[in-house]
């Protein structure tokens, strides 16, 4: 029984994975576009220091192939957010895994990226699939225009 559980948590995390990455490869490139203007973001929680003092990591990422904006889904209108700096190759398992600790709501990363001395367009928003969620969504064309006008 702990072995067809495990080969099923496997399955599961490996089909995770491919859909997260299949969104970075070159047949799906219109799903990274970015971001075309920047939007004014209210909130009376979080002013910037204390963006800057809760996630240094976002504000001193290095940017020179952008940087990626990972989105998943939490529950039905429910997002968080992640980010890593660009390049050339897709971001294993564990990267995309690893944004879970310091996960942000989606005001918080439009404020950092507000906030941050990036240009806005060297943001890339991708959707993907966190193992953590247990909402089950595909990342098609409906999503990617979801979380496009998200941002």
């Amino acid at each position: 029984m702990r072995k067809l559980f495990a080969t099923l948590l496997s399955l599961f995390l490996i089909t995770a994975l491919c859909s997260c990455n299949s969104t970075k490869d070159e047949s799906n490139v219109e799903t990274t576009k970015p971001i075309e203007t920047t939007t004014t973001v209210q909130s009376s929680e979080l002013s910037e220091a204390a963006l800057r003092e809760k996630y240094p990591e976002y504000f001193e990422m290095d940017h020179f192939k952008g940087i990626e904006v990972y989105v998943w889904k939490m529950g039905e209108n429910s997002y968080r957010c992640g980010a890593l700096p660009g390049t050339n190759r897709n971001k294993t398992y564990e990267e995309i895994l690893a944004l879970v600790e310091n996960s942000v709501s989606v005001d918080e990363m439009k404020m950092i990226m507000q906030y941050s001395d990036v240009p806005q367009e060297d943001y890339f928003i991708i959707p993907c699939v966190q193992p953590i969620s247990s909402y089950y969504y595909e990342i098609d064309d409906a999503l990617r225009e979801e979380i496009n006008q998200l941002f």
